[in-house]
């Protein structure tokens, strides 16, 4: 297992910098910061779901806040110096980096294991590892109260399963906010 990535500071990375970086002025400057400002609580937002990710998928490798952020050095790589991606891409890339692992983890879920386990691939999972580990179809009551690595491995799998799936509606979701219970969206400009 791959931990520890070094921190990249994206707003110092081209793409960044020439489209929604600060200083840039011209006469989009007023809608230019409004993006930014919107991305940064975003980001801010995003980070502590995917901070969650190696709690429930210990197995894989760093899917943290350093992980969403060295994708800015690869999309900069990818469009070198002819960069002409304007401030509304390059707000929807750095979205696209912050959604695209965030359903690997049971907090992207309104109610938790509550809600992945009425999915029907949680069922489908979990029987699977109990027939495999019992070496029989499994009783409803084994179903109900599966061992502990087999009920967390279950979980893993209907994880990455589902992510991709998940992220297409994690703008739309609402989650408690930890500092006053209030709820929040991961981008609260709707606009």
């Amino acid at each position: 297992m791959t931990r520890g990535l070094e921190m990249i500071n994206f707003e110092q990375i081209r793409i960044w910098k020439y489209s929604l970086g600060i200083g840039v002025k011209d006469d989009e400057a007023a809608c230019r910061d409004r993006l930014r400002v919107a991305f940064l609580t975003f980001r801010e937002r995003a980070a502590h779901l995917a901070g969650e990710i190696s709690r429930d998928l210990p197995e894989m490798t760093t899917h943290d806040l350093s992980h969403l952020d060295a994708l800015w050095e690869m999309a900069d790589a990818i469009c070198g110096e002819a960069n002409n991606l304007n401030p509304c891409e390059v707000f929807v890339l750095g979205g696209a980096f912050l959604l695209h692992d965030l359903g690997m983890s049971l907090a992207a879920y309104h109610k938790g294991l509550e809600t992945l386990s009425k999915h029907p691939l949680y069922r489908d999972a979990l029987v699977a590892q109990l027939e495999e580990a019992l070496g029989k179809p499994p009783s409803e009551s084994e179903i109900q109260s599966p061992p502990e690595p087999i009920r967390k491995h279950a979980i893993g799998q209907v994880l990455r399963s589902l992510h991709a799936e998940l992220a297409e509606t994690l703008l739309s979701l609402s989650w408690k906010d930890p500092r006053d219970g209030s709820e929040m969206y991961l981008l609260d400009d709707s606009e």
